[in-house]
């Protein structure tokens, strides 16, 4: 971030960070471990259950690493609209069919700390359509977009779907308590070049997951 290093700050790097005269730059480097700090986001209990189940399939995996921080980033209410074809259609039958359809848009991210500064590592992109939205979307979850990058450390190593599935089995839960039925996703690996949540990853991120692989994983 350009912005902390304003007013001629000099950079150091992690293994000479102890050494910055803080006293200089009180006001910057203040303000840039804020900004880097995911517990500063907004806690909503949705967040703090997730983030609990985390933990504890993590302690129950005897993994030992940083915490994993979870947080709703995003939460908003939107309205998705029936095709006119899809409404002339059903009148035709002669069955009525809603017109619009009231859904919570939400984005949750989750965090794990690097060398002092918290990292995203996971990102889930979910519509909810609650007990107020008409069938056939009454109850319904939609898991829009689902996308990691490989930068979780745990030890020993080589746990990053324990994390991934820890995220995903809570919020599951979550929904579940709330009175949601049903799950849907779209289970097909992306092809090459494709960006979901990440964009312009890095080779090293970029392995292709073959389909059965990947419904698989869901399993």
């Amino acid at each position: 971030d350009d912005m902390q290093y304003k007013n001629h700050r000099p950079y150091y790097c992690k293994s000479c960070k102890h050494l910055e005269p803080r006293e200089n730059f009180i006001d910057q480097i203040t303000e840039a471990e804020i900004n880097n700090n995911a517990e500063n986001l907004n806690v909503i209990p949705m967040s703090t259950f997730i983030e609990e189940q985390v933990a504890s399939d993590l302690k129950a995996a005897e993994l030992k690493c940083e915490p994993v921080t979870i947080r709703i980033v995003s939460s908003l209410l939107m309205t998705s609209y029936a095709p006119e074809r899809l409404i002339e259609h059903q009148q035709k039958l002669g069955e009525s069919y809603p017109k619009e359809f009231p859904y919570k848009s939400k984005a949750l991210l989750a965090f794990q700390k690097r060398d002092g500064l918290d990292v995203c590592l996971f990102a889930l992109y979910v519509q909810e359509y609650g007990a107020d939205c008409p069938e056939p979307n009454k109850n319904r979850v939609y898991i829009s977009y689902l996308d990691s990058v490989r930068y979780f450390e745990s030890d020993p190593p080589g746990h990053r779907s324990t994390v991934y599935h820890a995220v995903l089995v809570a919020y599951l839960q979550w929904t579940r308590m709330l009175g949601f039925k049903y799950v849907h996703i779209w289970v097909e690996p992306p092809k090459s070049g494709d960006e979901y949540i990440f964009f312009a990853r890095s080779d090293q991120q970029r392995k292709p997951m073959k389909r059965e692989k990947l419904r698989e994983w869901y399993r």
